[in-house]
């Protein structure tokens, strides 16, 4: 669980760095600005990616060790919940990706 709640907290730091420098391009715009955008963008997908394939791996994981006595409902009923709330970083990621990239489409169309 420690490894969830770490690329979590990358996470969430990469995706407010992310959303800061594209306000900072917003305000200000520059070269320089923008290359910081998009090297953090990058930064901020790779994150999500990491952060979704662990939170998979923990799903699965769960689901593994708790299929010892047989399949039934019940441990389907885990494995699609567990599988579902691995898709929040993937949501979350991709949600401050968009945002900061409208942030940054404003400051382009301020720049022109």
């Amino acid at each position: 669980m420690v490894i969830g709640w770490s690329f979590g907290a990358f996470l969430i730091v990469a995706g407010a760095w992310t959303l800061a420098a594209a306000v900072s391009f917003a305000i200000g715009p520059g070269e320089r600005k923008l290359a910081l955008f998009r090297s953090l963008s990058v930064c901020l997908t790779m994150a999500v990616l990491s952060a979704t394939a662990a939170a998979l791996a923990l799903a699965l994981r769960t689901a593994s060790a708790d299929a010892g006595a047989g399949w039934s409902p019940a441990l389907t009923q885990r494995l699609l919940a567990g599988l579902a709330e691995s898709m929040v970083t993937a949501v979350l990621g991709f949600a401050v990706l968009a945002v900061s990239w409208l942030v940054v489409a404003v400051g382009t169309r301020r720049r022109a």
